[in-house]
């Protein structure tokens, strides 16, 4: 009998709403976009649950369309085309590194405290992450960066 006037005193107190999935603000799109550009150098990377120190050193160069990966220590960079997409949540980016013939890295990114976090399947293996989370064992990294000083 509790439950049943428990249920009945929730059910008039508090009206039923409809479950809405957040909407994106419509110009979120051109914000992020404009927040990606520039330089970012690797605060951590987080490959398979496990931190990757020999990724200190990483800097990725965004353009409107392109970005470049430069690694210093090992002087290997890479060149690829990128598509944003923020309307999605949380944000997807698409890469195609142009040496790779349909290779697409899908990812999910965010940028929070000054800081740029990706989401990836390394190899571009696999689906496109849902969480920002590298689970101990997989092949996913979750890599973090910050603006490069002085850009």
């Amino acid at each position: 009998m509790r439950a049943l006037l428990l249920i009945s005193v929730l059910a008039t107190a508090a009206p039923v709403r409809p479950h809405r999935d957040p909407v994106p603000v419509p110009d979120q799109a051109p914000r992020l976009a404009d927040q990606l550009l520039g330089e970012w150098v690797t605060v951590q990377y987080i490959r398979g649950g496990t931190v990757d120190k020999g990724a200190a050193d990483v800097r990725i160069r965004f353009t409107r369309t392109h970005f470049e990966i430069n690694e210093r220590q090992l002087g290997m960079k890479i060149e690829a085309t990128y598509l944003l997409d923020a309307a999605k949540l949380p944000a997807c980016i698409d890469i195609v590194v142009p040496d790779q013939p349909g290779l697409v890295v899908r990812a999910i990114l965010k940028i929070e405290g000054g800081q740029l976090i990706l989401c990836l399947h390394d190899g571009g293996e696999g689906e496109r992450p849902t969480a920002f989370a590298s689970p101990p064992g997989s092949s996913i990294s979750l890599v973090t960066l910050k603006r490069a000083s002085g850009k």
